[in-house]
This record gives structure tokens, sequence and C-alpha cells, in this order.
């Protein structure tokens, strides 16, 4: 690798990146470096600067012990003094992975830090199981010149029809909670392969905007990173962003939602059952919707 050099400061959970003084310059804290193909990355030395998070200075072998990380070989880096240099991120990767590496390496050494003071990091509580979706209608109460209004519960009939689709065929459908208070819509468990769901009402730009970002996050956030993520429509969008939407490792899938009186009929694409290893045989006869007179809720 060769290397030219800027300033990488490094803090507990943050990462700040300045111009050098001086291009190609070895006696920085950080370097970009090419490898053998032309891929670019951003190197750190494995060295800590002294500060109130840590015990004095963390280099050498103490920072690879406390920090788990491994350093990689440089050449065409003339410097007299030896020096670890560690990969900070990839830069030619995604913008997903470029986020996850660099956060990774800030981890690591803020967990170095505190190793050296003999503390350790708090570990997240895992996923807990969160509660079904609820269908039906609820009844919103009449409010100055507003009249008394039934609101049925749309992604709720949408989820519980989904449910009832997922065991008839024997798996399981389930949502997960993270201490940070979000939850998915719903995985699959059971099939040749895990399944992330997350449902939308509508097919707007601003709903699939959302439902990218949520199963990007959620799927990093309660460790679903091997789950296929799947973004469930009422109506499929153009095909320039299902093509974009797809290059990020993510799938739209469709569902039609009639609505009965009181009831809702709901209809899977037969691309969706098929990639989630439903047969559209198993769909059984809807249930009857549940009413309510809750005064508030959440839609």
């Amino acid at each position: 690798m060769c290397s030219w050099g800027f300033t990488v400061l490094e803090s507990l959970g943050r990462l700040k990146i300045n111009a050098p003084g001086a291009a190609a310059d070895p006696n920085g804290l950080g370097s970009v470096a090419a490898d053998t193909e032309g891929r670019r990355f951003v190197l750190r030395q494995g060295r800590l600067r002294p500060n109130t998070d840590s015990d004095g200075e963390v280099e050498g072998a103490k920072f690879r012990t406390l920090s788990g990380l491994e350093p990689v070989i440089v050449t065409d880096a003339a410097s007299k003094v030896a020096r670890d240099w560690y990969v900070v991120a990839d830069i030619d990767g995604s913008d997903e992975e470029i986020r996850r590496q660099t956060g990774e390496f800030v981890h690591a050494c803020a967990r170095a830090r505190l190793l050296s003071k003999g503390l350790v990091l708090p570990q997240p509580a895992p996923p807990t199981l969160a509660s079904d979706e609820k269908g039906g209608v609820f009844v919103k109460p009449a409010k100055d010149a507003t009249p008394e209004k039934e609101i049925m519960r749309l992604q709720g009939e949408v989820w519980l029809a989904l449910r009832r689709i997922v065991e008839g065929a024997g798996l399981d459908l389930v949502k997960l909670r993270h201490e940070a208070g979000y939850e998915v819509d719903g995985i699959i468990l059971g099939g040749p392969s895990r399944i992330l769901v997350e449902i939308k009402t509508s097919a707007s730009a601003a709903d699939i905007y959302e439902g990218v970002g949520q199963l990007v996050l959620y799927s990093r956030m309660l460790d679903l990173s091997d789950h296929r993520r799947i973004l469930l429509l009422p109506g499929k969008p153009s095909a320039t962003l299902v093509s974009a939407v797809e290059a990020e490792g993510l799938m739209i899938s469709t569902y039609k939602a009639t609505k009965n009186g009181k009831a809702v009929d709901v209809e899977f694409s037969e691309a969706f059952l098929s990639q989630c290893g439903l047969s559209p045989a198993a769909t059984p006869v809807p249930a009857d919707p549940l009413v309510s007179t809750l005064a508030h809720g959440v839609l």
C-alpha cells in the first residue's frame, strides 16, 4: 500500500477528519492507502493519546489487545519509526459499509480506552418480543365540529392476514422490539431463510423512503443483517425506484387490500408469497374484525 496523509482525531463515540498540513506524511495519525487493486482505505495508527477516558496512552501491543483489531501491512511509507496501521473504512465501498466500518472502529477505540482503566462498555440489551398488531376499527370520538368516526387499522389487518398465511404454512411471524423502543413490523421464521418485513399502507415516495430506512436501521440495530429484507406496499412504485431499492439489497413486494364494510380482504402478490416460501393456496378465510372504542390509538 502507498499512502498520503490527513489527521484523524479520535475521541469516545466521535471521529473527526481534518485536512493534512502536508501530504504523504507518514507521521500523522491517519492516512489514506490503496491496495494492489487500487481500492482505497482510510487507515489510522494504533495509538490513542491520553485523555480522561483512558489510563495514559494506549498504543502498540496494548492497543491491539484491548481494541481487538488487527493491523495491516503498509508499504512505500518511509518512516524511521515502526508504526501499526489499522483499517478504519473501505472508502470505495457503499455508504452503509463506510458508516458501519467507521462506527465499529470508533467503538473499538472507545473499548480500548475503557479497558485500559479496567472498565467495560455496557452491553446492549437483547431485543424482546413485541405485541401483535391489532386489526378491526376503533372509534375516534367527536371533537368540536368533527363528528365521531370509525378508523380502520389497515396495517394491523395486513399484518394479521400475513400471520394467518405464515402460520398456515407451519412458520412463525413475530415482532421484535429494540430497547430504545423501535419495533419491526414482522419477522418470518422457520422457512429456508429468515425474512424481515416492513409494511406500509401507502406507496407514496415518503412511505417508501421511510420503509427503506427502517429496514436498513432495524436490521443493524437488532442484529438482523443476515435476514432478507422486504418492503411490502399496497402498490408497486416506478421501475426506477424499484431498481434503486433492490440495488441496496432490499426487495419491494405488493399486496391488495379491499375494504368490505368493517372487514378487509387482503391478497398478497404471488411474487411476495414465493419470496417468503409461502403458497397462495394456504391463504385462509379472513377472520371477523375486532371493534373497540379506544379514544386514542396509533395506526
